[in-house]
């Protein structure tokens, strides 16, 4: 049998010179690192800006659209003296109108045609009306209105006067309620209508 033999010696100055060569070997690896993170410390890469998040505003609310023609109906209460105050019902009607808009304010002529509950009697008035549109939506009217009447079995004419408050509601109807003084010229009767009505707008 052949025994195959391999022995190394190791002196001093081999021991130092590893040692040395594996230190120069971890000094040079450190420098490199550091030229790295040098190097990459200045190279700067541009960032492009964040555009600005997007903000979907939802349309503003279309308001009501008081112009154009409307048609409507309306009840009457009549409030006088005689000699102690009194209040009646006195009339039903209809009417029809058309509004003119213009910025906030409104003009427009009314016709009303209806029955004197009473003596029953037909009775028809011409009013022309002015007012401002109110609210975020322009959903409020204040107006003040005056018109002249004609009742066609007395052959008279009376006058009215006064003003009244309509809210439009949805996209087509409205509701309103007024006070209007009534003057038959000749009689010196001075009463007061209180009339509450809903119209339709087209």
């Amino acid at each position: 049998m052949v025994h195959v033999g391999l022995s190394f010696v190791w002196s001093g100055d081999s021991i130092v010179r590893l040692v040395n060569k594996v230190l120069a070997g971890i000094a040079g690896s450190v420098l490199a690192l550091s030229a790295s993170a040098s190097l990459a410390a200045d190279i700067q890469i541009p960032v492009p800006p964040m555009s600005p998040p997007v903000v979907i505003t939802p349309p503003p609310a279309p308001g009501f659209d008081w112009r154009g023609p409307y048609v409507g109906g309306l009840a009457t209460l009549e409030v006088f003296q005689d000699p102690d105050l009194v209040v009646q019902f006195r009339a039903v009607a209809g009417q029809v109108g058309f509004n003119l808009v213009r910025g906030s304010f409104l003009v427009g002529p009314v016709l009303r045609a209806g029955l004197f509950v009473g003596p029953n009697v037909f009775a028809a008035t011409l009013s022309g009306r002015a007012g401002v549109l109110l609210g975020a939506e322009d959903r409020i009217l204040v107006y003040g209105a005056a018109g002249v009447g004609y009742v066609p079995d007395a052959n008279s004419v009376f006058y009215t006067a006064g003003g009244g408050l309509e809210l439009g509601i949805g996209e087509r109807f409205s509701v309103f309620t007024e006070a209007r003084a009534l003057i038959v010229p000749g009689l010196g009767a001075v009463s007061a209508l209180i009339t509450a009505g809903a119209n339709f707008h087209f």
